[in-house]
């Protein structure tokens, strides 16, 4: 699981990274405040990166 800070009141926003290349938005759930997360036009490029990220995780023993 990721998450980002929320632009507007700083609270944590936890998402999935496989969710970027299927959901458009996600929502605050302190002040929902919406924010979009896209991936570029080179899929393969985020697939890539997401999967380095994961075995980074799991090096540092990071659920």
């Amino acid at each position: 699981m990721s998450s980002i800070p929320c632009p507007k009141c700083n609270a944590t926003i936890e998402f999935d990274l496989k969710d970027i290349l299927t959901t458009k938005e996600f929502t605050c759930s302190q002040c929902h405040t919406k924010i979009a997360l896209q991936y570029k036009d080179n899929k393969e490029t985020f697939q890539n990166a997401t999967e380095k990220l994961n075995q980074l995780k799991k090096d540092l023993g990071i659920n």
